[in-house]
């Protein structure tokens, strides 16, 4: 039998709570979540409480977190998390932009086209979607990510030198993120951002505008899953869970 450390353990816990969370909400005619919601919110349950241990931090960091070349991984406590990206195809570009809580879990996802065929306006233009839609409430801080190098070394150099904004765009999505008391603007590789980038691929067929009331696409679940196994077991090498 498992212990309380049991790393399946934990998992069952969230989710009996999960699915009794869900039954409850459907019987008094309340939205409730799917069962592939309910499996992947286990899952990022479990690894947020891993992640807001002061010792997992890395001391690197503003607030330290993990290389975020090895994996996902959550925000920490009271901050947000939003990974975007741009796609380009012939006469047409997309944008897409996903916005997580300090628990993994997402809070809103966006898709759209745009008439362009300029990849660096593309990822400008999913920067400013990214930031387009704060959750602030109590938030203390903001983490914008995305795959484009060129694109994260513009933002961050206008976030320090505000003399160098010389597009709209890159306007627009500074306002968005001074309005938080912190904000950090990483660049990370596409491993780490394959949900934007399915979500911006997605959008060349039609726009995009989901939340985590709603059963989302199998192939997009899995992706969300395996972000979330790569982080826990990135917690579980570490800590010895």
């Amino acid at each position: 039998m498992c212990n309380r450390h049991c790393l399946f353990t934990h998992y069952l816990a969230a989710t009996l709570y999960l699915i009794w969370q869900a039954r409850n909400n459907k019987v008094h005619g309340q939205p409730f979540h799917s069962p592939r919601v309910i499996a992947i919110n286990s899952i990022f349950q479990h690894t947020s409480n891993n992640f807001l241990c002061s010792e997992n931090w890395d001391s690197i960091s503003l607030f330290g977190w993990p290389d975020p070349t090895i994996s996902w991984n959550p925000p920490p406590q009271h901050w947000l998390k939003i990974n975007f990206d741009g796609a380009v195809r012939q006469d047409i570009a997309t944008v897409g932009a996903l916005i997580h809580n300090s628990e993994g879990q997402f809070l809103s996802i966006k898709g759209y086209t745009l008439s362009t065929q300029a990849v660096q306006i593309a990822e400008l233009h999913a920067a400013k979607l990214a930031a387009a839609k704060p959750w602030r409430g109590k938030m203390q801080g903001i983490l914008l990510e995305g795959d484009s190098k060129v694109v994260i070394e513009q933002l961050q150099s206008a976030l320090h030198w505000l003399q160098i904004i010389s597009t709209e765009e890159l306007h627009d999505t500074l306002n968005i993120l001074f309005s938080f008391p912190y904000c950090k603007i990483p660049h990370v590789y596409r491993q780490t951002n394959e949900a934007a980038h399915y979500i911006a691929s997605s959008s060349f067929a039609s726009d995009i505008c989901w939340d985590n009331t709603m059963s989302l696409p199998s192939n997009f679940c899995a992706i969300l899953l395996k972000d979330c196994f790569l982080c826990t077991r990135c917690f579980a090498l570490l800590f010895n869970i």
